[in-house]
């Protein structure tokens, strides 16, 4: 049985997404959001609409693993789920706008 079936990934039925950037504006949110190698791979695989058990097939890694790697990733670049880190990695790969984390105000008398 090969390992994609025994973790219940199947190429036929998940293929993955062409990947949406180019090569620059890849290295350009890659370098602004300060991803390390495993973190880039990760995201790369996120921005191909892989999912935790497809990122950790491609990477030979454990679920639990990838999902160490995504919770650090959102924490890095300040999203809480995978919409929005696509979208915040796409809008620093193609304005170079660097990211800030967000922000809440809270307030006490409504």
């Amino acid at each position: 049985m090969s390992y994609g079936n025994q973790h219940g990934v199947n190429d036929e039925k998940d293929p993955l997404l062409p990947f949406p950037l180019t090569d620059m504006e890849w290295e350009r949110a890659r370098s602004r959001l300060q991803l390390t190698d495993q973190q880039a791979r990760v995201a790369e695989l996120v921005l191909r609409a892989a999912c935790d058990k497809k990122i950790a097939y491609e990477l030979k890694l454990r679920v639990s693993t990838v999902r160490t790697h995504l919770h650090r990733i959102y924490g890095k670049v300040g999203v809480r789920d995978r919409a929005e880190l696509i979208i915040r990695m796409i809008n620093v790969a193609r304005d170079g706008a660097v990211p800030r984390k967000q922000q809440f105000i809270i307030i006490d008398d409504l």
